[in-house]
């Protein structure tokens, strides 16, 4: 869950590795979206969704937690420059990708992961699978809810292109790292 937390707070980086630019919380959110297919695999789609929700709960409530303190009058004492200009975004970043998260992960990524069970596929294959229509989706609802009219359009399209060429490259290093600890996982019962 603390990867989850923390893709909010990394997701206000715009970075570029290798020629393409992708908001810094991929990475974070990447590697929790494997976990979920590796407890959807060890434990089934409701225990994976009742993890997702319980995540989405959690960061919620650790977002609220840093905002709050932008609603309280400032005194002389101490005040950060552009402190509250960054909460805001933040909490506004918390929204955005709690919604992206909802889309793609709960109604999502959980439903075709389970839906590839049923074909015998190893888990290698599913994972990958499952994510390439919900990293699509999650791209797309969290890049134009941050930057729509922040940005022109055809930035926001190439950030959402670097973000999927990137997350489609760490989602199969971060599932070929999973495939034999959920094979392990499984043989232990």
């Amino acid at each position: 869950m603390g990867a989850y937390t923390l893709s909010t707070i990394l997701s206000l980086k715009v970075a570029t590795l290798f020629g393409q630019t992708f908001v810094a919380g991929l990475i974070a959110i990447t590697a929790f979206f494997i976990v979920i297919d590796m407890i959807n695999e060890l434990y089934g789609l409701k225990e994976a969704r009742k993890y997702i929700l319980s995540a989405v709960a959690m960061r919620f409530l650790v977002t609220i937690t840093i905002v709050l303190p932008t609603l309280l009058l400032p005194t002389a004492f101490n005040q950060v420059e552009g402190f509250d200009a960054v909460m805001t975004v933040g909490f506004k970043s918390m929204l955005v990708a709690e919604l992206a998260t909802v889309i793609s992960m709960l109604l999502i990524d959980t439903k075709i992961f389970d839906w590839l069970k049923k074909f015998k596929l190893p888990f290698l294959i599913r994972t990958n699978m499952s994510n390439v229509v919900s990293f699509f989706i999650s791209s797309l609802v969290y890049i134009f809810g941050m930057m729509l009219g922040l940005k022109p359009f055809g930035v926001l399209i190439g950030i959402v292109l670097g973000q999927l060429i990137t997350r489609y490259a760490l989602s199969i290093v971060f599932s070929l790292v999973s495939a034999p600890i959920v094979a392990f996982a499984k043989k232990r019962g």
